[in-house]
């Protein structure tokens, strides 16, 4: 674990998956503040996390789109929110998709995807001590990935 720099890492993060975006007709919106902002992490692994939720946002977003990327700083924490529009998850779904090998109804006959990528995520944010969790409403999609 080490102390680094949230911003600059989702910075470098997202300009090397800009190809993918463009590719996707998907304009990522950066909420970072420039104030930095620190954690104390596992860095290959959280980039890991993050890869698979920006993965998940791109292959799920409705196209043309935007992705929402947002660094907020809580008194109870660190919060990296990515928000996307896209087929609406029902509230019983939403905590089952970091079930490993789950997918949500319409997916599984959409993708060929094999549902691990977020329990890997979960696994990863969890073994340093964060909390990740899904939100829906209608069409919009937020992961929340919370680091202490």
């Amino acid at each position: 674990m080490e102390t680094v720099s949230l911003n600059k890492l989702l910075e470098q993060l997202l300009e090397e998956h800009t190809p993918s975006f463009e590719e996707n007709n998907l304009v990522i919106i950066k909420e970072i503040p420039q104030e930095k902002v620190f954690v104390n992490i596992d860095v290959n692994q959280t980039v890991r996390v993050f890869e698979n939720l920006l993965l998940n946002a791109v292959k799920y977003s409705y196209k043309p789109g935007e992705i929402v990327v947002k660094i907020s700083k809580e008194v109870n924490g660190v919060f990296v929110i990515i928000k996307n529009a896209g087929e609406h998850i029902p509230q019983a779904e939403l905590a089952r998709l970091f079930d490993r090998f789950y997918r949500v109804e319409q997916s599984r006959t959409a993708d060929k995807g094999g549902g691990l990528r977020l329990a890997i995520a979960k696994g990863i944010v969890e073994l340093q001590g964060g909390q990740i969790w899904g939100e829906c409403s209608g069409e919009v999609i937020r992961f929340i990935v919370k680091l202490t």
